[in-house]
């Protein structure tokens, strides 16, 4: 099994019985049996995948991120779930981490650095994301990283919405100025200019990577299709 613990990847009552029981061998975090609802196999793994690691760093030294950063790392994804449930229950998305986020407080699901396929960060109190999921055996600070590789900056986008002229009639790209009109006062004809340079932003061939960052910006979601 991988060396990596994503706590969103398992069940909350599973994430419950590992802060209780990581670190015991299997046989004495089972014998009492399982919680309602959850089968041995879908915790198994990891409780013996610690055990394991635990008995090595007791009898070699061997390093690796412990048993109480594991149960740290569970308590954190319950924390954070229980926030997320009421804040649902509020009218919010069901995971937050999932959208991308931009200076107005709109929310873009699946944008640019949001969690991709699952849940993996929580935000705190300043908006800062923050990793859920620890690795089981660290990797090392010095990786190998090949010489004729430089080091990249991302920079922050230029634009993140369309240029909007409603006394004319007129929806532009920030990007390149392709333009569309609309008939003023006209609600549909807007949504129908809206959507033709959404579908310029999927389709763009100059300036491709910086098109589909705005469209995720707009619309909701980077579309890569051609």
């Amino acid at each position: 099994m991988s060396d990596r613990y994503e706590p969103a990847l398992l069940s909350l009552e599973a994430n419950k019985f590992l802060m209780e029981h990581a670190g015991e061998a299997p046989e004495m975090a089972f014998i009492s049996g399982l919680p309602s609802g959850m089968a041995q196999a879908d915790i198994y793994p990891m409780i013996d995948k610690i055990y394991r690691l635990r008995q090595q760093e007791i009898h070699t030294g061997f390093k690796w991120c412990g048993v109480e950063e594991v149960k740290r790392a569970a308590g954190v994804y319950l924390r954070e779930y229980g926030k997320w449930s009421e804040a649902r229950k509020r009218g919010g998305p069901a995971y937050p981490t999932l959208f991308a986020w931009d200076g107005m407080g709109r929310g873009h699901l699946h944008g640019v650095g949001s969690d991709s396929g699952f849940v993996q960060t929580y935000f705190d109190s300043e908006g800062n994301r923050h990793r859920l999921g620890v690795d089981l055996i660290p990797i090392g600070d010095e990786a190998y990283v090949p010489e004729w590789v430089k080091p990249t900056v991302v920079a922050a986008p230029e634009h993140t919405d369309l240029e909007e002229d409603e006394e004319n009639g007129l929806i532009r790209c920030p990007i390149c100025q392709f333009t569309q009109t609309y008939q003023e006062g006209s609600q549909a004809k807007k949504n129908m200019a809206r959507a033709r340079v959404g579908r310029h932003l999927r389709t763009a061939k100059k300036h491709v990577e910086e098109h589909r960052q705005l469209y995720s910006f707009v619309f909701g979601g980077a579309d890569t299709t051609r």
